[in-house]
C-alpha cells in the first residue's frame, strides 16, 4: 500500500524515474519492516545510501532517534525480539529522558520492572544499565527465552 501511494505521489509530482525507484525500494523495505523498531532501524539502513539518505532525511526525529537508542539497548541486552515478554517505552522530558522497562514470565505470572532517568546523550547507556539491573533482580526461569 505505500509503495503504491509513493509511486502515485511521484507520478503526480513529475518526480524524476530515479527518485521514484529509489521511493519504491523505501516503501517496499518500510512495509516489510515488522516488530518494535523495525521501522526506524530501516531509515537508519538507507541512510548511508546517499540518494535515499537525502530522501529519508525528513523522516528522521531526533527526538525519536533518542528514544529508540535506549529503548534498543535495553532490548539488546537482553538480546529480547518481538517475540519475546519484554517492553520498554522511553520517554522525553527536554533534555532528558525516562525508560521504563519490564520483563515477563512466558505465562505472564510474573514481572520484573524498573525505570530511571537520564541525559538524552546518555540514552544507549541507560536502556543498558536497566536490562543489567533486570538480569540481577529476575529469576533463571524467568529468562527462560535466552
Amino acid at each position: 500500500m505505500l509503495c503504491n501511494q509513493l509511486t502515485a505521489f511521484t507520478q503526480q509530482n513529475a518526480v524524476q524515474p530515479d527518485a521514484v525507484a529509489t521511493f519504491h525500494s523505501l516503501a517496499t523495505r518500510m512495509e516489510s519492516a515488522g516488530g518494535f523498531g523495525h521501522p526506524n532501524s530501516q531509515i537508519d539502513d538507507m541512510i548511508d545510501d546517499e540518494c535515499s539518505g537525502e530522501l529519508v532525511a525528513p523522516l528522521r526525529h531526533l527526538p525519536t532517534e533518542h528514544q529508540m537508542q535506549a529503548e534498543r539497548a535495553f532490548l539488546a541486552t537482553l538480546d529480547g525480539s518481538c517475540r519475546t515478554p519484554i517492553a520498554g517505552l522511553a520517554e522525553l522530558d527536554g533534555n532528558r529522558i525516562r525508560l521504563r522497562v519490564e520483563i515477563l514470565h512466558l505465562d505472564g505470572s510474573e514481572v520484573i520492572a524498573a525505570e530511571a532517568n537520564a541525559d538524552v546523550a546518555d540514552a544507549t547507556e541507560l536502556g543498558h544499565d536497566l536490562a543489567r539491573q533486570l538480569l540481577q533482580k529476575a529469576p533463571a526461569d524467568l529468562l527462560s527465552w535466552r
